[in-house]
């Protein structure tokens, strides 16, 4: 099967949403989707099937949404769901359960039972839709193991993995699909055994999105430090530590990364006639060198001339 490429690009802005709600449901099972506020909606999904393991690409802006039992009730192929988050942050409910979704996190999801989702930033993640009786196969029981995050070592090899199968499926030989998509699901399968602590626990996870949402409320703070985040939950700098590295991030790298994303999003302003050290300043940095230094690491490009190409 060839790789079908879908964008919201093209159409108005109107009917963005709705071309984006039926693409999703086209491409991961029916979902019921909440409309954003917003009518400049944008995703883009690149999908393809392997072996009868649906592979697709996905990348949307925020957007909430829910598979109940309407949706189920329409029966058709059971489904293991393996989502991979590649950039972004997304919320991700298994029945009383709430997953926080970091980038490089990975989560095992059952389209028999109720999900919902809630992308909370723009997001790029991978899904691999596997048909259930494959993956019982490599990891018997495998319904056991839903609601499963994969981080630490088998995490990191499990991504490297994987975000070399988003760059690369298109171009597989149909001839080689099936050794490929053996070699994905057992590689899935061991990893899923190795993190059989059910993932990051309700109570850390609730507890990292209220850091989250207090660090992007003070992001213009330059006195935004660990410890004064520490202090303002209740925690020890040690502990705040703990919870951002079972994410695989630290502290004052995701800090750096949401001011980085809020000033370039002020770059693509045309009517912000601010200075690139006024930007600098706006969203917590020291200074304009230190700005342009760590903007370049995460860009690709000078901040200068990140904004010449929204003009």
């Amino acid at each position: 099967m060839t790789t079908i490429n879908w964008t919201t690009s093209s159409l108005a802005r109107r009917d963005r949403f709705d071309a984006w709600a039926s693409a999703l449901n086209e491409s991961h099972l029916d979902f019921s989707l909440s409309t954003p506020g917003s009518h400049d909606f944008n995703a883009r999904i690149r999908q393809r099937s392997l072996s009868g393991i649906q592979i697709v690409d996905c990348h949307c802006d925020p957007c909430a949404g829910h598979r109940g039992s309407e949706q189920i009730s329409k029966g058709g192929q059971a489904y293991f769901g393996v989502l991979f988050l590649m950039s972004g942050k997304e919320i991700v409910r298994d029945g009383s359960h709430e997953f926080l979704m970091l980038p490089r996190d990975m989560l095992l999801w059952d389209s028999t039972r109720h999900i919902g989702f809630n992308v909370v930033e723009p997001l790029h993640k991978l899904t691999l839709l596997i048909p259930q009786d494959t993956l019982d196969v490599a990891l018997p029981r495998a319904r056991d193991y839903v609601g499963t995050a994969v981080r630490g070592a088998a995490g990191s090899l499990v991504a490297g993995y994987l975000q070399t199968l988003v760059t690369e499926f298109s171009n597989i030989e149909e001839d080689n699909g099936p050794a490929i998509m053996d070699m994905t699901v057992d590689m899935l399968a061991s990893a899923l055994r190795m993190n059989l602590s059910r993932g990051p626990s309700l109570m850390s996870g609730v507890q990292l999105k209220q850091i989250l949402d207090f660090i992007e409320k003070r992001l213009r703070d330059p006195e935004l430090t660990p410890a004064r985040i520490a202090a303002s939950h209740g925690i020890s700098v040690r502990y705040l530590h703990m919870l951002f590295a079972g994410h695989d991030l630290t502290v004052a790298k995701w800090v750096r990364h949401r001011r980085l994303m809020r000033s370039s999003q002020d770059l693509k302003v045309m009517k912000d006639r601010s200075t690139l050290t006024e930007v600098a300043m706006r969203w917590g940095f020291s200074d304009s060198a230190q700005f342009s230094r760590v903007f370049k690491l995460q860009f690709g490009v000078a901040p200068s001339t990140y904004r010449r190409s929204y003009q």
